[in-house]
């Protein structure tokens, strides 16, 4: 298999992709692998900067979500197939 050089163009696919939240499968979005992600992350201080910022960026919508969840209380599975049978 050929290996895909970790371009700017797909760096910056892979920044936006975890920004989003998508982070489980952004090195495959960015047609790059994990391995090539993360070896750029320890040999590129910008691109590892760029990578945390965007870890950040997601946590805080995690948790924002979460919080929005929580407060307004989010409908169990069980709810969800009581309401869809009335």
């Amino acid at each position: 298999m050929r290996k895909l050089k970790l371009t700017q163009a797909r760096q910056q696919c892979f920044i936006r992709r975890s920004r989003d939240r998508q982070r489980a499968n952004s090195a495959a979005l960015a047609a790059a692998s994990r391995t090539r992600v993360y070896g750029l992350r320890r040999a590129d201080a910008a691109f590892a900067a760029a990578c945390e910022e965007a870890e950040e960026i997601a946590t805080d919508r995690f948790e924002k979500e979460a919080r929005r969840r929580g407060g307004r209380g989010a409908r169990t599975t069980d709810q969800r197939r009581e309401a869809g049978s009335r």
